[in-house]
């Protein structure tokens, strides 16, 4: 995991708080989110609004979101995320480098649900060298990882909400299912996406910014 950069995780009240983006070649910034029982409509960043790359939803509305602004310009501004409904979101701000810059509508993913103890979500890169970036919210609270490869960042809100974010930087162009433990079988929407490296330097990396809550805690493993 030589290429991830770890920030600091910052708890928030509201949603809105001061994140920096540091200039580079590639830029993307990235914000993962898992709601209860909420719906995202807009997340922006110093102003820039951030595209959706996709949710996953369960019946009960726990959601999974990506959210993702191709070269963001360099500097300190803050997320400011809308939701509707629900009582809880936590989530993780990164910003990406050295990665191939398409429309954020055509970044690769896949969303679903589950309902388990052990959630997980599945997706084939098309190329290799890809960072794949997953994001689950549900309900329910994280015990351990199951797959030691990968750097994971979670919060928990009071009673069984969640939030775990998963960043895995993938050698091969081939399928990685990503999974986690929880605490008791509950219901879980997840987003899951691969980056792939700019071809003329084949070496993406990231920067995990920092993580936020609205309530609870947040940790980092």
């Amino acid at each position: 995991m030589s290429r991830i950069r770890q920030g600091a995780v910052t708890n928030i009240n509201n949603g809105d708080t001061a994140f920096t983006v540091v200039e580079g070649l590639g830029k993307c910034l990235v914000v993962l989110i898992g709601t209860h029982q909420g719906t995202i409509s807009t997340v922006t960043w110093n102003g820039a609004s951030l595209t959706k790359v996709g949710e996953g939803a369960s019946a009960f509305n726990e959601c999974g979101d990506i959210w993702a602004l191709m070269n963001p310009t360099a500097g300190t501004g803050n997320v400011v995320i809308s939701m509707s409904g629900g009582s809880w979101y936590g989530g993780s701000v990164l910003t990406l480098y050295n990665v191939k810059q398409v429309a954020e509508s055509a970044i690769a993913k896949s969303t679903g649900t589950v309902n388990s103890s052990s959630p997980s979500a599945s997706i084939t890169p098309t190329t290799a060298n890809n960072l794949i970036l997953c994001a689950f919210g549900g309900e329910a609270i994280f015990t351990s990882n199951q797959e030691g490869s990968f750097v994971l960042d979670y919060c928990s809100g009071q009673s069984f909400e969640g939030y775990i974010g998963l960043y895995f930087e993938q050698a091969g162009a081939d399928a990685r299912t990503l999974q986690v433990n929880v605490a008791s079988g509950q219901r879980f929407g997840y987003c899951i996406a691969t980056f792939e490296p700019e071809p003329s330097i084949n070496i993406p990396s990231f920067n995990l910014v920092g993580s936020f809550r609205t309530s609870g805690s947040s940790s980092r493993v």
